[in-house]
């Protein structure tokens, strides 16, 4: 199951790079496509390479970035440009991000640790990732705020930053 949780967030990372750009139905593709190229990828990280990957952040973050920028290459549309105006962010969106970061911050220990060593190793997983979290949370904020008008923090920079 939990292999099946990493090839969700390797196809969930892609969709970061064609979000606003492409159709539902586009999104379904390129997840079933997604799915076979992620069951490749491990087989050949893990199986053939044979190297470690504790909390998966070589398989799914690798598989993400590269996948998610190629289909954004093969969509690419050089009339682009003109939808500079788009590119800002809208209060709704903002809302729905911050509680996509809540649930990642508070599920990310777990997902983290789950493929380590039972025990021990699974409690420094699940607490380093705790600390870096509150690490992230306290350094964005204080930057947050350093660089805004009248020291109000930025929705959008805490957002992105608590992760």
């Amino acid at each position: 199951m939990i292999n099946a949780d990493f090839c969700v967030a390797g196809c969930l990372i892609a969709f970061g790079a064609v979000l606003g750009k492409v159709s539902a139905v586009q999104l379904l593709i390129m997840t079933l496509f997604g799915i076979s190229l992620f069951a490749v990828e491990e087989y050949v990280i893990i199986d053939l390479i044979h190297a470690r990957d504790a909390g998966g952040s070589m398989l799914i973050h690798t598989f993400g970035a590269y996948y998610g920028l190629s289909i954004s290459w093969m969509l690419y549309r050089p009339n682009l440009n003109q939808s500079d105006r788009l590119q800002g962010s809208v209060y709704h969106s903002d809302v729905f991000a911050m509680i996509g970061t809540l649930f990642l911050w508070m599920f990310w220990p777990s997902f983290n640790s789950a493929v380590t060593d039972h025990g021990d190793g699974q409690h420094r997983a699940a607490l380093n990732t705790y600390l870096a979290l509150a690490s992230t949370v306290l350094t964005t904020v204080a930057i947050s705020s350093l660089f805004q008008k009248h020291g109000k923090l930025d929705m959008v920079i805490i957002t992105t930053g608590f992760l």
